[in-house]
Formats: C-alpha cells, sequence, structure tokens
C-alpha cells in the first residue's frame, strides 16, 4: 500500500462509520487503510478517559464539600430558630 493523506473530514467519516458498527476489517478494506490506522482515528476521536475519569472524581469532591457545607447551613439555621447561638452550642462540647 502506498502511503496516502486522508482529510480531517475523510477522517471523520471514516471513525464514524466505525462508531455506527462497521467492522474495521471491512473499513480498512473498503478505504485501504491499516486497521491500526483506524484504531489511532478512532483514540483520538475520542475524549481522553482518564481526563474524564478526573473531572468525574473532582465532581464528586466537590459534591461532599458542597452536602457538608448545606449540612452546616442548616445547622446554624435549626439553631438560630431554635434561639440558640452557634458559638454557645459549639461551647457545651
Amino acid at each position: 500500500m502506498t502511503r496516502q493523506r486522508h482529510s480531517d473530514s475523510e477522517i471523520e467519516h471514516i471513525v464514524g462509520q466505525y462508531k455506527a458498527g462497521t467492522s474495521a476489517t471491512e473499513i480498512s478494506r473498503i478505504h485501504g487503510i491499516h486497521k491500526t490506522t483506524l484504531y489511532n482515528w478512532v483514540s483520538k476521536a475520542e475524549p481522553n478517559h482518564a481526563t474524564r475519569q478526573d473531572r468525574i472524581t473532582a465532581l464528586k469532591a466537590e459534591n461532599e464539600r458542597l452536602k457538608i457545607m448545606l449540612a452546616e447551613t442548616v445547622l446554624k439555621l435549626i439553631l438560630e430558630r431554635a434561639g440558640i447561638r452557634a458559638d454557645k452550642a459549639c461551647d457545651a462540647d
């Protein structure tokens, strides 16, 4: 096979065919590319899994922090409604 440069739109089209369910072997035969080339294009088209996982981890940590802040705010509100200052409630410990 001779080396051939594919345009970005061609690559997107080929990757789209693969994502739609066409086998790598068939795509390789139709477009005259090696399966490894196809897999490289597909991996470059996908968002980085590690980056996605890092984002999920960061969001979970932020969610836990916000839950704690909400609980503290609700507790202060309950204490204020009961007529107890938060400072006095902490001194009782």
